[in-house]
């Protein structure tokens, strides 16, 4: 009888990176199970800001780039096509729109995916800010917006899957799961 083989663990392999900054050749694990397992975004990872009176979700750009170079085994590279900055005044005060257009190369087994991305960003009035800054803060939001084409990053929650037991007593109950990690008592997000 042959020796099975252990498939390697996407959730752990995930777990490891994202949370301990643990690299290995994630081209090992499979590409479905890599791109499914980011289609919800760990409630960790969503951040709130105040904007006008609302409460506005986003997913910062380094999870954002986690999250592609985890699916793309870091395979992928990005070109600024084009960077533009417009001054004006709003309600008084001088701001900085920073708009940039970036083209994404992905690699894949299977091909190569291209994708072209239109990111701003606005700067309102700053001392320690440059223009430059504000080109940066929209190049950032670009990683974002493009892992989103693919279903990652989004502002959506992701709930971990839960262990349903066999009814008791015409009772069922479902048990949350969650994974710790190996040092401390703190869920990993995946």
């Amino acid at each position: 009888m042959a020796a099975k083989t252990k498939e390697p663990d996407v959730k752990l392999a995930l777990n490891d990176y994202i949370s301990r900054d643990m690299v290995s050749d994630f081209s090992k694990l499979p590409i479905e199970g890599r791109m499914s397992i980011l289609q919800k975004t760990p409630k960790t990872f969503i951040k709130e800001r105040d904007l006008a009176g609302k409460k506005i979700k986003y997913v910062e750009h380094t999870y954002s780039r986690k999250a592609l170079n985890f699916v793309f085994n870091f395979n992928y590279s990005c070109v600024i096509v084009s960077k533009e900055y417009t001054e004006h005044k709003v309600n008084g005060k001088d701001v900085v729109d920073a708009e940039c257009e970036l083209l994404f190369t992905f690699q894949l087994p299977s091909g190569a995916i291209i994708r072209s991305v239109v990111s701003s960003h606005r700067q309102y009035p700053n001392a320690a800010l440059t223009k430059t800054d504000a080109m940066k803060a929209a190049i950032s939001k670009a990683y974002t917006k493009v892992a989103q084409t693919f279903g990652m990053a989004t502002e959506e929650e992701y709930v971990p899957q839960a262990e349903v037991e066999e009814p008791k007593e015409e009772k069922s109950t479902v048990k949350e799961v969650t994974e710790k990690s190996f040092a401390s008592d703190t869920p990993l997000p995946y």
